[in-house]
């Protein structure tokens, strides 16, 4: 049963076509654990729905609300730099991801990084022009390497339909 006490108000972000529950698991420890040793706060809240090929994310108003707020306050180039810097560490990490356990914790230190990134690209006034033309490079050299990096994991028998919400699952039946 899905937990009863979630707050009401939620917003749909995005949705893709043949997103792993592999990847989503991860994308969730990344933007609720990791993010939160990064920057003091999660998204611990968000719903990812999957039917057939699709899955849709919802985000919790108050949490993204709650992180928006704490990355307009923290965003300083050398922030953003040093973000960067690590970004492309884990890139080259990735070579020698061979296990899918591998894969996943590198993906989920992906995710907090792509999560700010994804951030300033929505709301570009929370930062400064280097920032903005710094993070349009990175992306333009570095826009396929978490599928790439996915395509390398072994994934066998996934649920297509399903609720993954705080970190558990839920088969839709």
């Amino acid at each position: 049963m899905i937990n009863k006490n979630l707050p009401k108000d939620y917003y749909k972000d995005i949705t893709r076509i043949d997103e792993p529950l592999f990847d989503v698991k991860a994308w969730y420890e990344g933007e609720s654990t990791e993010l939160k040793k990064l920057i003091g706060i999660g998204l611990f809240n968000t719903i990812f729905i999957s039917s057939k090929d699709t899955i849709t994310i919802y985000y919790d108003c108050e949490e993204a609300e709650t992180f928006h707020e704490k990355l307009k306050e923290i965003l300083t180039d050398e922030f953003f730099n040093n973000l960067c810097n690590d970004f492309f560490e884990l890139i080259e990490q990735s070579d020698n991801c061979k296990t899918n356990e591998e894969i996943h914790n590198l993906l989920i230190k992906c995710f907090p990084i792509l999560t700010i990134f994804d951030e300033i690209s929505k709301y570009p006034e929370i930062s400064s022009e280097h920032i903005i033309r710094r993070l349009e490079r990175v992306r333009k050299n570095t826009e396929s390497f978490s599928y790439d990096i996915m395509k390398k994991a072994n994934l066998i028998n996934e649920p297509k339909d399903y609720i993954y919400l705080q970190g558990e699952l839920y088969i839709k039946q």
